[in-house]
């Protein structure tokens, strides 16, 4: 049986290989740089010393970061060889996943035509291009916090994707940690706004999902406290977390307008058409979509 192409799957299919271009094309030419070296050594030094679970630097104890990116980019190595194109393989992987989930997000509270233009708007993006395809979990850590967005819209309708959504909260917690909080604490806020909150609670799948996501998260930090004690909650809670929000632990300095002047230099011209749509476009399910992009940009301003 011959299958029609409708204009749908000829977009898609375009919209597509577009994508996989953009964020995949010569991944590997240049050289690694920054932060994406070092998640690359920590990541060969997983397959090297076969220590799976606790994460090394140039021989010494490496908790900066929680384990997840270092996992999959560590099983590419091993099965792959290590290269400048697998060490970033994850993150534009993750790029991809933020385009999907970005359209299906649009879609929910809009329509399609609206999901095709987020694709396309973050694809003309000089930010978002440039992170997904730089070797770190930024990009990963948003994939999983739009996952979780993603459950938390299909619980209107099924209160069985609150186990989406518990799944998206303990991945972003896995990926990067404490700045993985983003997602449980937006979707809170959103159904304190919504008022949806107590409801949620009297069911059961909310309570899966939380149990889910207590499942992701749980394991490995126990193990590392366990075989670790204090010198892992000393590197990982408060070096990285406590500290890194209360000074200037890396000598930058940033001011309050700091990601002002990001969204200027890196979002436009999209970044002079937000206010405007926030004003025309709103719709009642757009409530949790405005409180994450409200959250991310307050929290990480005043830290």
């Amino acid at each position: 049986m011959t299958r029609i192409v409708t204009p749908k799957r000829l977009t898609a299919a375009l919209l597509t290989i577009l994508a996989v271009t953009i964020l995949f094309g010569r991944l590997g030419t240049n050289k690694l740089f920054f932060d994406e070296a070092i998640y690359a050594e920590v990541s060969k030094e997983m397959v090297e010393l076969n220590s799976w679970l606790t994460p090394y630097w140039n021989g010494e104890l490496w908790f900066e970061k929680a384990p997840a990116y270092f996992w999959i980019t560590s099983l590419l190595f091993k099965v792959l060889g290590v290269s400048e194109f697998w060490s970033r393989f994850a993150s534009a992987l993750s790029g991809l996943g933020v385009l999907l989930l970005s359209y299906l997000i649009a879609r929910q509270i809009y329509n399609h035509a609206a999901g095709l233009l987020a694709v396309l708007i973050l694809l003309a993006s000089q930010l978002f291009v440039y992170y997904a395809r730089f070797g770190t979990t930024d990009t990963m850590l948003t994939v999983c916090i739009l996952l979780a967005v993603y459950g938390y819209l299909r619980t209107a309708d099924d209160d069985r994707f609150w186990l989406l959504a518990g799944a998206g909260c303990g991945l972003a917690l896995i990926v990067k940690g404490a700045a993985g909080v983003t997602a449980p604490l937006v979707l809170l806020i959103a159904a304190v706004v919504e008022r949806r909150l107590v409801t949620a609670l009297k069911g059961k799948w909310l309570w899966m999902g939380v149990g889910l996501s207590a499942l992701i998260v749980l394991p490995w930090h126990w193990l590392m406290y366990s075989q670790h004690g204090d010198s892992f909650l000393q590197a990982y809670l408060f070096h990285h977390v406590v500290r890194r929000a209360r000074s200037n632990v890396n000598e930058f300095q940033r001011g309050f307008g700091f990601y002002f002047s990001v969204l200027r230099d890196f979002f436009s011209p999209w970044v002079y058409i937000l206010p405007f749509s926030l004003i025309f476009r709103r719709a009642p399910r757009s409530v949790v979509v405005i409180i994450l992009g409200l959250t991310v940009f307050v929290f990480y301003s005043v830290v």
